[in-house]
């Protein structure tokens, strides 16, 4: 504006005028200041670009000028445009103005020829070497850095102040950087800075810049140990405030995953390691805001916080925390990634739990979870592969990795012993498994060894067949299911087949070391010899086991067995050491179950020997004290005991214990052992009494009054049970067998008219109930006892009352009793608190119900509801398999009885394909498969076979598959397959179609 000019120009007219007047030194000196004055008011308020707009305007303006003008002392404008330029990142720049403030005005400047003006102190000289390097490190010549910084080092004085903290991390940063790097020099800088952190008042920001430049040269280099080794040795005072980490975060995230793409897994850990969890970033930022108010800036350890740029940040932490994607669930994975790879799944483990547990909404949920279930796996952690592997299974079923985790889930439950859930998961997914795979033989094989170990050996028997058959010694288990199959034989009473397979087991792996299961197969096959009276033979087995494997679990029941074995051979003196050495065995090791046998077995062998009475009486009392809890032997010990307490006077002691053992089973929901109970303490006394004589016993029971009719009750089904022993035993004595059934009619009428129902237990009640309806002419009489049970607030044997009395009604010619049936077993099916095998039971029953009143309408849809079984909110499927071959044949069968043949071909192809190997359900399937495609009858159509070929070669494949098993099939199997044969026959001789010989020939031509 006229009349108006800026305050440089008017300092610049200044000097000219004391040129030209040769003005007086205090002039100048005056002139001075004020060219100072105004370029510090813009340096204080950081306008980096007015700061240099002054300096460069008065160092042009006065040129060479100023040294005659001001001295040395004229460098300190050189020094702040260079400062200017820094900030401003003109790094080319700044370097020249340092280099002119230090080269043409040094310190020392003695007045000069020609100068009138004598010299001055420049304030700015030695520090201009320090911003001269830090000009050139911004410019990237980090070797001229590393020379500017230790002339700095070298030329300034002790009492020179300057920022030490940034000096060192940047001396650092270039020698680390330098066209050749000087790792020692740098990591040296490095360390300085870190143990002076508090003194020197180091940011962390600045600290963390220090650290990115080792990172770098770590990765560029390949170099993990110098990083490694600066970490550890700096750990503690190597901790930043989470908020200010948190801002380097998406930078150490980056470097540490192209360090781990270089595998350089320490150094990447190490990076992952600064990397803070948001909720401690938010924290810590939220402790910094709380320490403002109310001023809109602070200053905290030297540096200074903004209130905008905090909110800022916490405004981004929030965002993160909500976002399924951030960068610490990002930093979690690669970490667990990282320390697998370094061999420490525990802490691989431990990173996939928190991705768990705090990100679960993660776009990456699956894989996280996949990992949890492997490494808990791994690590053993049963409970959790558990928890893991079964949430993963409920929210990712589609997955590729589902036969995977079907696998982990299954083999962890398996081994820990969880042979229920094992038995519950694998019973389900193992129809939808595709044979001939990893996953089908692992499925296959936990499944039949889940059944063994449960004592269900039957239901074991054929999966373990199907598994040695399917997969042998190909199988990783093949050892494993091939002593299964041979034990399980052993299990089931078939010796002859069980000593066969216990022998090639022995044989194929005799090496103990490599096959774990050796003194178990041994045992097993000893146990065989025993039951066939190869007594020779098995003791020499036992003994081996006792000599080769003293250290096996399996000891104290073969020296068990070795005492039978011996009895049996006579050797009683040499079968009671036997006994003795087993319950010194047991004892040592606490094995509870056979310091019991032992202990029950030396009680029978001396109850009944003169002289031996005390010691008898000693195992006795020891065997109630400490080993009758759930033990087999109860009924035998006390029935075995009491000859020796009777010699003792001692019997009432002794007849309490048969009452007790008696009465307080009759109380138990477990039929299984109050039969076991029963029938021990029948056979013990019908050794030395005849039945009318148990009878009599039974009817006057020692210790049990006329009151207690449920136990009276129990008598009387024992002594029924003896009498059907004895008809089933008089085959060709009419006699015999006439009397038999006479005594059992009597003592079943005699149980109906003595006692009433409601004094009956619900175990006798159903037991009753069951031998009406499958052992006499007069089935429904059993109605009354399961309505009774049925009716009863105590559900014990309810679900076997519910099935006895729905299968009476539901075979009842009555539509109306049929209905009840249906409805009992509806509300079975459809209560969430019943046991789900029940609740698939009865909706089977349903279908078999509405199938035998041939209501096939009824039939389609109770089949469907058992097909698609679903929870009652119909959000989960129930996945009902253990009649879904029967059901299948059911509903397929319905539509054929209807006359929809399409629908039914459709029905029967499904059953047929999922069911080639149950003989019982693909034989007729494919037959009426095959029939009902043959009277369709369409011809052939381009590359379309006819429908008659196509039925042939069903049937006809069917068969050649099949022939295989027909040594195996039972009487009904064979006879359904030989008809699905004879169809096979008689389509090849019709001359419709192409036999497939001819087929096979054609092909080869």
């Amino acid at each position: 504006m006229p009349g108006k000019h800026t305050p440089i120009s008017k300092l610049a007219m200044s000097v000219a005028a004391a040129l030209t007047l040769s003005i007086t030194p205090a002039l100048a000196q005056e002139g001075f200041g004020d060219m100072q004055g105004q370029v510090l008011k813009h340096l204080r308020a950081g306008d980096w670009k007015q700061a240099l707009a002054e300096t460069t305007e008065t160092t042009e303006s006065l040129g060479g000028r100023a040294q005659q003008l001001f001295g040395s002392k004229f460098g300190w404008f050189y020094y702040y445009k260079g400062y200017s330029e820094l900030k401003l990142k003109m790094y080319d720049e700044a370097m020249n103005s340092f280099k002119t403030c230090y080269e043409q005005y040094p310190t020392d400047n003695s007045a000069k020829a020609g100068n009138s003006k004598e010299g001055g102190t420049n304030i700015k000289h030695t520090e201009s070497l320090l911003r001269w390097g830090e000009a050139a490190k911004g410019a990237g010549n980090h070797d001229l850095a590393v020379e500017k910084f230790l002339q700095f080092l070298k030329e300034r004085q002790r009492d020179d102040k300057f920022n030490q903290g940034s000096f060192y991390v940047n001396l650092a940063t270039s020698y680390l950087n330098k066209t050749e790097p000087d790792v020692d020099e740098g990591v040296k800088a490095l360390q300085t800075a870190v143990t002076n952190k508090l003194t020197y008042r180091i940011p962390d920001g600045l600290l963390m810049q220090g650290i990115r430049a080792l990172v770098a040269h770590s990765i560029k280099t390949e170099n993990e140990q110098v990083l490694v080794d600066f970490l550890e040795q700096n750990r503690a005072d190597l901790t930043f405030d989470p908020s200010t980490a948190q801002q380097f975060s998406p930078i150490f995230l980056r470097e540490a995953a192209e360090a781990s793409n270089r595998n350089l897994y320490r150094t990447a850990f190490a990076l992952y390691s600064f990397v803070p969890s948001i909720e401690s970033a938010m924290d810590d930022v939220k402790a910094k805001l709380a320490s403002f108010d109310p001023a809109p800036q602070i200053r905290a350890e030297g540096v200074r916080l903004d209130r905008g740029r905090l909110n800022q940040q916490l405004e981004y932490l929030e965002g993160q925390a909500s976002s399924p994607d951030n960068y610490e669930s990002i930093g979690l994975r690669a970490m667990a990634v990282i320390h697998e790879q370094m061999g420490n799944v525990q802490s691989a483990y431990a990173a996939y739990k928190i991705l768990n547990e705090k990100f679960a909404r993660n776009k990456n949920r699956e894989g996280d979870l996949y990992n949890l279930v492997r490494t808990t796996s791994a690590l053993g952690k049963i409970g959790e592969t558990e928890t893991y592997g079964t949430a993963f299974l409920n929210e990712f079923p589609s997955s590729d990795q589902v036969g995977t985790v079907e696998r982990l889930l299954l083999t962890s439950l398996f081994y820990s012993g969880d042979y229920q859930r094992v038995i519950e998961i694998a019973t389900k997914v193992l129809p939808t498994i595709e044979p001939d795979t990893e996953r089908h033989d692992n499925t296959l094989h936990v499944l039949g060894g889940s059944y063994y170990y449960e004592g269900r050996y039957y239901e074991a028997e054929s999966y373990l067949n199907d598994h040695v058959s399917a997969y042998g010694k190909e199988s990783k288990n093949g050892m494993a299911a091939r002593f299964l199959q041979a034990s399980n034989a052993s299990r089931i009473g078939d010796n002859a087949r069980a000593g066969s397979l216990l022998n090639a087991f022995v044989t194929e792996f005799p090496d103990a070391t490599a096959n774990p299961y050796l003194p178990f197969a041994l045992f097993d096959q000893a146990s065989v010899y025993y039951q066939t009276e190869r007594y020779d033979e098995a003791l020499e087995i036992l003994e081996r086991i006792e000599k080769e494997f003293p250290s096996a679990s399996i000891v104290e029941m073969a020296v068990n067995l070795k005492g039978n074995t011996l009895l049996a051979l006579e050797k009683e003196e040499e079968a009671e050491a036997a006994y003795k050495s087993a319950l010194e065995i047991a004892e040592r090791r606490n094995n509870v179950p056979a310091a019991g046998d032992a202990l029950g077995y030396l009680v029978g062998l001396l109850a009944g020997k003169d002289g031996r009475a005390e010691e008898a009486i000693g195992y006795y009392e020891l065997f109630w004290e400490k080993y009758s809890t759930d033990s087999p032997l109860r009924p035998q010990v006390a029935v075995q005991g009491l000859p020796a307490m009777r010699e003792a006077g001692r019997t009432d002691e002794g007849l309490e214990k048969l009452r007790l053992v008696i009465s307080d089973m009759a109380q138990t929901a477990n039929a299984d052992i109050l039969e076991k109970a029963i029938n021990s303490y029948t056979d013990a006394y019908l050794e030395t009494h005849s039945v009318e004589e148990l009878k009599d016993h039974y009817y006057n029971f020692p210790g049990i009054g006329s009151e207690d009719r449920a136990t009276l009750a129990l008598l009387r089904i024992a002594i029924i049970g003896v009498y059907e022993d004895e008809l089933a035993a008089a085959k060709d004595d009419a006699d015999k067998a006439r009397t038999a059934q006479a005594s059992i009619k009597v003592l079943f009428d005699e149980l109906k008219s003595s006692f009433q129902p409601s004094t009956l237990s619900n175990f006798i009640l159903v037991r009753l109930g069951d031998y009406l309806r499958t052992k006499t002419n007069s089935p429904r009489e059993g109605i009354a006892y399961y309505r009774e049970a049925v009716g009863r607030d105590d559900k014990s044997f309810y679900n076997e009352a519910l099935f006895g009395l729905a299968d009476l009604l539901g075979n009842s010619s009555e539509a109306g009793e049929r209905t009840e049936a249906v409805q009992y077993l509806t509300k079975l099916a459809d209560d969430e608190d019943v046991a789900k095998s029940d609740r698939e039971r009865a909706l089977y029953r349903i279908v078999q119900i509405y199938d035998a009143a041939e209501d096939y309408p009824a039939v389609v849809k109770s089949g469907l509801a058992y097909l698609n079984a679903k929870s009652k909110d119909g959000t989960k499927d129930l996945n009902y398999t253990k009649f879904s071959p029967q059901v299948g044949l059911l509903y397929a069968n319905a539509f054929l009885q209807q006359g929809k043949s399409e629908e039914a071909i459709s029905a029967f192809t499904k059953v047929y394909v999922a069911n080639i190997g149950n003989i019982s359900i693909s034989a007729p399937a494919v037959k009426n498969l095959a029939e009902l495609t043959w009277e369709r009858n369409r011809g052939a159509s381009g590359d379309k076979p006819s429908d008659r070929q196509v039925a042939y070669n069903l049937v006809a494949d069917y068969i050649s598959k099949t022939e295989r098993l027909t040594e195996r099939m039972s009487e009904e199997e064979l006879a359904q397959w030989n008809e699905a044969k004879a169809l096979a026959e008689r389509y090849e001789a019709s001359g419709e179609i192409k036999t497939l010989a001819e087929q096979a020939e054609e092909q080869d031509s």
